[in-house]
């Protein structure tokens, strides 16, 4: 046995494109685990937590436009669709819980 395969590949190790994805992902996973009542419950703590994920957010859009992976205009449409439909996915699994 090699090892983990990488979930994009199936090939043995991880690519740097998926531990990128999973750090960020596992990181947000565990921090919302950590703190979800005091951000759902208080609004002073949900307010800071949003401005910290749009700062983050807005990072990671200004590289991909620095890294000419889309114009500005495209990735914010991209952005903010992602994030629309994300929302919606979400709201309706917590009303299913």
């Amino acid at each position: 046995m090699l090892g983990p395969t990488d979930p994009t590949d199936g090939k043995p190790g991880l690519r740097i494109e998926t531990a990128a994805s999973v750090m960020a992902a596992d990181m947000m996973a565990q921090h919302l685990k950590t703190f979800k009542n005091v951000i759902q419950n208080d609004r002073h703590t949900n307010g800071a937590v949003i401005a910290a994920y749009i700062e983050g957010l807005a990072c990671v859009v200004a590289l991909t436009v620095a890294g000419r992976h889309g114009g500005y205009w495209e990735v914010m449409a991209s952005v903010d669709e992602r994030l629309r439909d994300e929302v919606d996915k979400i709201l309706k699994l917590m009303k299913a819980i």
